[in-house]
């Protein structure tokens, strides 16, 4: 399966872990809710910029359906994930920052976020 468009995807990563491209990646859609249910007060977001017609596997059909009306099996609800298989990409550390997320008083969260491009080889 194709990407139908170009897409940013995301992980998160303890802060003295690297990413690994040599295996399959489970990588989530959804930057704002993965950031918020994460609660370490340090860690890596991993930003993957995934260009149109890169192979990839949705979990499920999320961009052309919905599951409002409950038809699919137990299990197989709406999800915002997708697999790569990394070792068929050249990863290339685009940008590297820290920010931090600041609650009402104080800093709640320290995140060091890598950007990576991606390019196919098809190793």
């Amino acid at each position: 399966m194709y990407l139908p468009i170009s897409m940013n995807a995301y992980k998160i990563l303890n802060m003295n872990e690297n990413i690994n491209t040599n295996e399959y990646m489970i990588l989530n859609l959804d930057e704002v809710s993965l950031v918020e249910k994460n609660e370490l007060e340090e860690f890596k977001l991993i930003k993957i910029n995934l260009k149109e017609k890169m192979p990839a596997v949705f979990f499920t059909n999320i961009i052309y359906y919905n599951n409002k009306n409950g038809t699919l099996p137990m299990g197989m609800n709406i999800s915002k994930k997708i697999l790569i298989d990394g070792s068929k990409y050249k990863f290339t550390l685009k940008t590297n920052k820290t920010v931090s997320r600041i609650d009402e008083f104080d800093i709640k969260q320290k995140i060091e976020i890598d950007e990576y491009e991606l390019e196919y080889i098809d190793g």
